[in-house]
């Protein structure tokens, strides 16, 4: 079955310890704070976008162990994959055009701005979830 063209593939990597999960900072738009993550590119796994985005936003290097969920936005034509990983090392990294922060955080107590939906795939990822499928129909 083909995949329709106006749908975007996202995804996103869930690094936790203990009480903190890693989050990025955008330094774009609303200068929004999320899990690592982005599009899948051409002729790219969502696994292998999945290790690729998170070294690129953040300078770790991770292993991905299972999927946390499926969030379907086909108001905003957006298909996203949020999978769990564990950090296998890191590499250096410094602020720049996409990411300005990043840091481990307090899931009790997560940065603002973030998005709901943001929000909902981080209480996933650290309620333990393994392959939830959410859609969301609000755009």
């Amino acid at each position: 079955m083909a995949v329709d063209a106006g749908v975007a593939l996202h995804v996103a990597v869930a690094l936790l310890d203990d009480n903190r999960i890693l989050l990025v900072r955008q330094n774009y738009r609303d200068r929004l704070w999320s899990l690592p993550g982005g599009g899948v590119e051409a002729g790219e796994s969502s696994v292998e976008a999945a290790i690729r985005e998170v070294a690129e936003e953040s300078g770790y290097l991770v292993a991905i162990d299972h999927l946390v969920g499926v969030y379907d936005a086909p108001a905003r034509g957006m298909l996203s994959l949020c999978y769990r990983g564990v950090v296998r090392g890191r590499s250096a990294w410094s602020p720049g055009e996409e990411i300005v922060e990043v840091g481990w955080l307090s899931v009790s107590h997560l940065p603002q701005p973030m998005s709901r939906r943001m929000v909902q795939r981080v209480r996933d990822a650290a309620d333990g979830q393994r392959g939830i499928v959410r859609v969301d129909g609000g755009a």
